[in-house]
């Protein structure tokens, strides 16, 4: 028997159809910060598995280590979620000013939205 938890709602199929129109290309370089059992990193990856792009992981998330990562390998994506993404925005300037990010051209995020109690 199925739960009706783990049924697709329109809203999942008119993202995963977005998710077609991914801009990613063959070759890229990806920093996944998303963990790879959450869905955002595990359908990236199989993205870029599928395009041949070069994955590049971490065992544990750390905002500073995550965009040393995207400058070391000249990334041009990093894929996160929100929380990921504000914890970058938020490192100290020391930790901050002396990353570039030249060559990121696409950083793509899950859009969590989260239910009003």
């Amino acid at each position: 028997m199925i739960d009706d938890a783990h049924l697709l709602t329109d809203t999942d199929v008119r993202r995963l159809t977005e998710l077609a129109d991914d801009p990613h290309r063959s070759g890229e370089k990806m920093v996944i910060a998303a963990p790879l059992f959450h869905s955002w990193g595990f359908i990236n990856s199989v993205f870029a598995l599928t395009l041949g792009a070069t994955i590049i992981l971490d065992r544990r998330f750390d905002p500073a280590l995550t965009m040393e990562r995207v400058d070391d390998h000249s990334a041009d994506v990093l894929v996160a979620v929100p929380v990921m993404l504000q914890m970058i925005l938020e490192l100290p300037p020391e930790k901050k000013d002396h990353l570039r990010a030249e060559n990121l051209k696409i950083t793509t995020q899950l859009d969590l939205r989260i239910a009003e109690m």
